[in-house]
Formats: structure tokens, sequence, C-alpha cells
């Protein structure tokens, strides 16, 4: 399927997309559409989210940062750094 999808702001237009009912085995791989277009699980490659981000001009390179960590979610207060 494809939509326009907005972030931050910015509308990247006409995004291929598809919906994933079940996922197992994503060690390897990405749900989101952030890694290699070879990884993609499907018979034609076709731009990623990050591809479809640079060619419409809202990043100015294929780079992005993923944080996936919590603080305040991962230790106790006894055992969190100071902030």
């Amino acid at each position: 399927m494809t939509d326009n999808l907005e972030l931050s702001g910015g509308t990247i237009e006409s995004l291929i997309m598809g919906l994933a009912t079940s996922a197992s085995g994503l060690v390897d791989v990405g749900i989101m559409g952030v890694g290699f277009d070879t990884n993609e699980a499907s018979t034609t490659i076709y731009p990623n989210l990050i591809d479809e981000m640079v060619s419409q001009g809202l990043i100015d390179g294929r780079y992005f940062s993923l944080w996936l960590d919590d603080l305040g979610k991962s230790c106790s207060a006894s055992s969190c750094p100071s902030q």
C-alpha cells in the first residue's frame, strides 16, 4: 500500500508500506523500514523510509539515529546515575 506519512512536521509522500500481521526472528532485520533495501520481505526491491526521505529532500543523507533505551526504566532509583 502507499500513503503519505507525516513525521515531525515533514511529509513523506506516497511511501510504500506493508502491513505486518505477525513477526518472528527480528534479530537481524528491521520492521520499520529503516534497514537495508536488500532485507525487504518482497521479491521487488523498493525505496524504504530513509531512501524516500533522502529522495524527497527531507534529510541530506542515508543516516539516522534510533534511541531504544530509557534510563528511568532500566535501573532502580538506588542504582541510576544522577541526572
